[in-house]
């Protein structure tokens, strides 16, 4: 990440340091070869303000306690109606622009944050790859921000020093240990965790399911034994009806001996008893008859009915089926025909390609070639500006050395104007010896002159050969801006098109099968057609089954009433019996047993219809039973499925492979941070991380300390032991070591690095020490700039370019 212009409306810390509503900060006039940047300006005159707001992320990190935009409000530094930040800034090869609006109207607060990247000439929103549009929501804002440049916690406490920072020693264990899992990007493996856990949660939910179903077990076995006894019941009661039955055929056949008794006692009356007895048996053979014909025809259109429905269900199923098929084939044949609608746009993105590449690799090669002779080249700016402060002081010599040579002369010449001259007296004279002492000096400060003259010649000869290299410097340094736009566009390019081009295969497969795609769904719609066709011929065909039953119903129904009425018409012409009230007894009696006959019959089949739907409930409770085995063996492998997915969700935690990164980050980090500290210390301070600490009892425990070697006396200590001064310089390069380990390992890093006023507590030496630990700092790590604020004139002399706050 690297800003190149800020602008600052409406902020507390510029109204009030600077006296004024808004700043405009262009950082890209700064030169490319000036890598140290410091701030200064008065106490309380604006310069962390304009330091916290050189990052995109949506907080001041000196003004808040934690290092996430929720925990910071902008409100508290908003001093106007409208406050505005606008920020440019570039990654990745990308160039950004953040622009934060606070407005307040009456009691209401609003705020607006933008993100765009340039494209051309313009500035489009950010999207990023799930379609997240920032649309000026803050909190899409953020989410945005994270994906470019990572977590805010990340680049605050490793390349953002503010003031008020935490010092790394002062971290509770569990928030150190947070710290790092963060800085080495442990978030994948945390939401593996995670997600083992949701797992192993919804695993115990499905044998919670089994286990009830195995206690449920219990239940179907005591639902089968009552069914049992049930069916033993049933069985039994059948038995004492069967008895029943028997008697009661018993009776039927007595009462029938007796109505024959009766015929043969009737002698006169028998051949009409007789034919009156064939007339009821008619009867009752013809309503039998009726009543099984209209069951029997009742049965067969049933059958038919059934017949037809299945075809219509049938019918149904298959209706749906390729329905969804044929929905599903027109999306597919959508989604082919705008990708072939698209073959234009997509084959000339694949002859742009190729061109494109080899011209950022041409570009690429130029833009090596010119740094290389910029490298060779830069050390003759320095000469040049060395060589001018030189021939300044030999001219200035020079010239004080003319001017002493004129003294001397006219001093000289008064030992000849005097009326002496020439005798022996005026060698004597006292007067005169200043004008002696003149002419003796007078040669001794022209061979002076000589050697400046000489000198400044010398000098100034190389100071134009020097300025021609600076001139060649100067030549390349442009040529790089040009190439390096010109490379950059062309990068732009191939992103905008190589997307485009990258779908080619998908319109050549497209072309391919959208034949066989329209061949499919023509065949599926034609057998929707036939299909839809045959529902009113099923419905028709249903119609007319039921209206033939209701019609061969009636039939039969009108001939049996036409034959009962027949014969109850000979019943009325045959004579009355001799002893009538007999007879009516003798009959009632044979009614009443046909009746009881039917009506234990009838409990007879009903009992057996009971003990068919008891032995059904027998079989699926024995079924229930059998499947008891399989779902005990299907809990024991859901157990042993949770204790895996359990064991994984504490391996890919915290207390798992996080903390043996940690452990594993710990020995690089504390070498870079050796490194640097040898740069400040020359050895004397050595660091190492000790991630377990030992209990009385002598088992180990997680933790987290950060101890101190002194050199100078042998004796180790936690950092917090240490002077104000010391705590310092060893954080900073805790710090910094971090950041350097995360470039090297994990690949995340910011272009530049930020410091608040780190030196108020250290002394001169350490001041400068502190400025060679800074550019040992960008060296290793490859940075382009670091932006610091600083009150200590000998270090802003130090620094590579400076600005002032008043200035802005």
């Amino acid at each position: 990440m690297q800003p190149s212009w800020l602008f600052l409306r409406g902020f507390a810390g510029i109204l009030s340091g600077c006296g004024k509503s808004q700043i405009t900060l262009d950082l890209s006039v700064i030169p490319e070869w000036a890598t140290l940047v410091a701030l200064v300006g008065m106490t309380g005159q604006g310069k962390t303000t304009v330091l916290d707001n050189l990052h995109p992320y949506r907080l001041m990190p000196s003004r808040c306690v934690g290092l996430r935009p929720t925990s910071f409000s902008y409100w508290d530094e908003i001093a106007e109606p409208l406050a505005q930040k606008q920020l440019d800034w570039s990654h990745d090869g990308v160039t950004y622009r953040s622009d934060l609006v606070f407005r307040v109207t009456g009691k209401t607060r609003t705020q607006q944050a933008f993100l765009h990247r340039k494209d051309g000439d313009n500035w489009v929103p950010v999207v990023l790859l799930d379609g997240t549009t920032a649309d000026g929501s803050a909190a899409v804002y953020d989410r945005c921000i994270e994906v470019i440049l990572g977590r805010p916690e990340v680049f605050f406490t490793t390349h953002f020093a503010a003031q008020r920072r935490k010092l790394l020693g002062d971290y509770e264990h569990a928030d150190v240990k947070s710290l790092l899992s963060a800085w080495l990007g442990h978030d994948e493996l945390l939401r593996d965790s995670a997600s083992a856990g949701e797992v192993a949660n919804l695993l115990r939910d499905t044998l919670a399911d089994v286990q009830a179903r195995i206690r449920d077990g219990a239940e179907i076995r005591a639902a089968a034994a009552t069914a049992r006894e049930e069916a033993r019941r049933l069985v039994v009661e059948t038995q004492v009806q069967e008895a029943a039955l028997a008697r009661a055929e018993d009776g039927l056949q007595q009462a029938r001996a007796r109505i024959v008794q009766l015929e043969s006692e009737a002698a006169g009356a028998l051949q009409a008893e007789t034919q009156r007895k064939q007339l009821l048996d008619l009867i009752e053979s013809e309503s039998h008859r009726a009543t099984a014909r209209v069951s029997e025809l009742r049965g067969a259109a049933a059958k038919q009915v059934a017949s037809h429905q299945q075809r219509g269900a049938e019918a149904e199923v298959a209706i749906q089926t390729h329905q969804k098929e044929i929905s599903d084939a027109e999306a597919r044949l959508l989604v082919i025909d705008s990708r072939i609608a698209e073959e234009k746009v997509v084959r000339e993105a694949v002859g742009q390609v190729g061109p494109l590449q080899s011209r950022r690799v041409e570009l690429t090669g130029r833009l090596d070639g010119i740094r290389q002779q910029v490298v060779s080249l830069r050390p003759y700016r320095t000469k040049a500006m060395e060589l001018s402060v030189d021939l300044a002081k030999v001219a200035t010599e020079g010239k004080s050395a003319g001017e002493r040579i004129a003294h001397l002369k006219t001093v000289a010449e008064l030992a000849d104007r005097v009326p002496c001259a020439g005798q022996t007296l005026a060698a004597r004279c006292e007067l005169l010896k200043d004008a002696r002492d003149a002419r003796e000096r007078l040669a001794e400060v022209s061979v002076i002159l000589g050697n400046h003259r000489r000198q400044y010649a010398a000098i100034n000869s190389e100071l134009r050969a020097a300025g021609v290299e600076v001139g060649k410097l100067d030549a390349l340094e442009s040529q790089d801006a040009t190439v390096v736009h010109d490379l950059e566009a062309v990068i732009r390019s191939l992103d905008r098109i190589a997307p485009v081009a990258s779908r080619s295969q998908l319109v050549d497969d497209a072309k391919a099968s959208r034949a066989g795609i329209v061949q499919f769904l023509n065949s599926r719609k034609s057998s929707l057609n036939n299909l839809v066709a045959r529902r009113p011929v099923i419905k028709a065909e249903i119609e007319s089954v039921t209206k033939s039953l209701e019609a061969s119903i009636e039939q039969v129904q009108q001939a049996c009433q036409r034959s009962v009425a027949g014969y109850h018409a000979h019943l009325l012409k045959l004579p009355a019996s001799a002893d009538a009230s007999v007879r009516e007894s003798a009959e009632k009696a044979l009614s009443e047993a046909q009746a009881q006959v039917h009506r234990v019959g009838h409990e007879i089949a009903r009992l057996r219809s009971e003990s068919l739907k008891v032995h059904e409930r027998i079989g699926r409770a024995d079924a229930g039973v059998a499947e008891l085995g399989p779902l005990q063996h299907a809990a024991d492998r859901l157990g042993q499925e949770i204790e895996n997915w359990e064991l994984a969700s504490q391996a890919l935690g915290r207390d798992g492979l996080v903390a043996f990164s940690i452990d594993d980050a710990g020995p690089g980090i504390a070498e870079i941070a050796n490194d640097l500290l040898g740069i400040c210390y020359g050895g004397r301070f050595s660091v190492r991380f000790e991630t377990q600490r030992t209990l009385r009892s002598g088992a180990l425990r997680e933790g987290f300390e950060v101890m101190v070697l002194d050199g100078d006396d042998g004796r180790e200590k936690p950092v917090q032991r240490l002077s104000c001064g010391q705590g310092v310089y060893v954080n900073d390069c805790l710090m910094r070591a971090v950041a350097l380990y995360l470039a090297g390992a994990s690949g995340f890093r910011s272009d530049t690095l930020f410091s608040d006023e780190t030196d108020g507590q250290l002394d001169e030496e350490k001041k400068r020490q502190l400025v060679l630990l800074k550019r040992r700092v960008i060296e290793r790590g490859k940075y382009s700039r670091e932006y610091f604020v600083t009150h200590s004139k000998e270090i802003q002399g130090l620094a590579d370019y400076v600005i002032n706050v008043a200035d802005l």
